[in-house]
């Protein structure tokens, strides 16, 4: 598919490139802007105020999940060699994070249509106020279960990284780590335990170290080989 192992390699480090600010926007940046914690009044006239804003972040994240895919494909041509049955679920947990996020998606829309369906001119307020709780606390708890599934698709991914021989080794180590901070992150928001930090937030790096070496150095000399 993708012809050489450095070709596939660096498709992957383009996909994972163009993945990490089409995420930003979609799941962090519009949310910031948009999403005001524990206030869902304020939440709904922010929906309505900025709704460009707010569809442009629902098609950031669907884009991204359409990079995911293309990626999690060039990864599978890269490390098929390596270990066909790890980079299967690699793929298949990828894959269930995507779709996941895609019915998260979801909840985001019904807030959409909810603002533009003149709802609000026969609705009390408390409940307009209700509903769009309710769709965004759906979208978060659907969205840190998609999370569970993006951070572990970063285990065979990193093992696989560790073994090949195409990268150092530290690289897969880096991805290990950045996958077990996705896992307890989600694990966190969906106990609710009082904790106010992300660990991804510090240990994001291993996912973008991989990045880089995949954009500028593609695979080890001597690995480059037909697949």
């Amino acid at each position: 598919m993708f012809g050489t192992l450095n070709n596939s390699a660096r498709w992957a480090g383009f996909f994972y490139f163009l993945l990490i600010p089409v995420g930003m926007f979609g799941l962090a940046y519009v949310p910031s802007v948009t999403i005001v914690a524990d206030n869902p009044a304020a939440t709904m006239e922010n929906i309505r105020a900025f709704e460009l804003l707010f569809r442009s972040g629902n098609a950031a994240t669907l884009v991204m999940n359409i990079i995911a895919i293309a990626l999690v494909l060039s990864l599978y041509e890269l490390f098929r060699g390596t270990g066909r049955i790890l980079s299967g679920f690699m793929v298949a947990l990828l894959l269930i994070g995507t779709t996941i996020s895609l019915v998260a998606s979801v909840g985001i829309g019904a807030s959409i249509l909810f603002s533009k369906m003149g709802a609000q001119e026969v609705l009390p307020l408390a409940q307009q106020i209700l509903f769009t709780k309710v769709s965004l606390d759906l979208w978060k708890y659907t969205s840190m279960v998609a999370g569970i599934f993006w951070g572990l698709w970063l285990f065979p991914l990193g093992i696989l990284t560790y073994k090949s021989g195409f990268f150092p080794r530290i690289l897969g180590v880096l991805l290990l780590v950045s996958g077990l901070a996705y896992v307890v992150d989600a694990f966190v928001f969906i106990l609710q335990l009082d904790i106010h930090f992300a660990l991804v937030d510090y240990l994001w790096f291993g996912e973008a170290s991989f990045t880089l070496w995949l954009l500028i150095f593609g695979v080890r000399k001597g690995a480059d080989t037909s697949i």
